[in-house]
């Protein structure tokens, strides 16, 4: 039996990866060796399962929809680029939240406990809501780094809707992840703003 790699993660609209992607060309030009997610890439990840069975994937969807059913739709602003573990010894690049932190969070733990359900382990890490720009690949140049990340402390790169959560399977290739769609499980309410 097929293990999939799978995760399950919140999409962002077209124009909000366009202005990562032209930070993410800022910071390239910096020097620092780091490997930069492709814009079609970028997500906000809410859990990372692993390696799943193929036959288990219609019931982590399963799972999913029903958990989602009782979720009301809510706004993320993304602002602002940081980094783990901080800009002076950046691992990797992020970008941040300023408004529907409280909301991602409850919505991770709703997912936490449905798949836990079905055998997955916990998440042992607080969950942080935030959105992987680049991972330093070897350590050293990161000065011009660190300065243009500082200059976009407060970037605003938009404000939009979550209304449903992905299940993807992320197929690991030499060139980088290729992301597929599994399942999409929309929230139980929709907004009226």
């Amino acid at each position: 039996m097929e293990n999939v790699r799978t995760f399950i993660a919140i999409t962002l609209p077209s124009e909000i990866r366009s202005r990562m992607a032209a930070v993410e060309d800022d910071l390239r030009r910096t020097g620092a060796d780091f490997k930069w997610v492709e814009p079609e890439n970028l997500h906000l990840t809410v859990k990372f399962l692993g390696g799943v069975p193929a036959d288990r994937l219609t019931a982590v969807g399963l799972a999913l929809r029903k958990a989602a059913a009782e979720i009301e739709p809510f706004h993320i602003s993304l602002t602002g680029v940081g980094a783990f573990p901080n800009l002076a010894h950046p691992r990797v690049i992020w970008v941040g939240a300023s408004e529907g932190v409280q909301e991602a969070t409850a919505l991770w733990r709703r997912v936490e406990d449905a798949m836990f359900v079905l055998g997955f382990p916990p998440d042992d890490r607080t969950f942080t809501l935030h959105l992987t720009l680049g991972r330093e690949r070897s350590p050293g140049r990161s000065g011009l780094l660190q300065q243009a990340a500082e200059k976009l402390g407060r970037y605003e790169f938009g404000r939009f809707e979550v209304a449903s959560l992905t299940v993807f399977r992320s197929d690991l290739h030499p060139t980088g992840p290729i992301y597929t769609p599994l399942s999409i499980a929309d929230f139980g309410r929709t907004s009226k703003s």
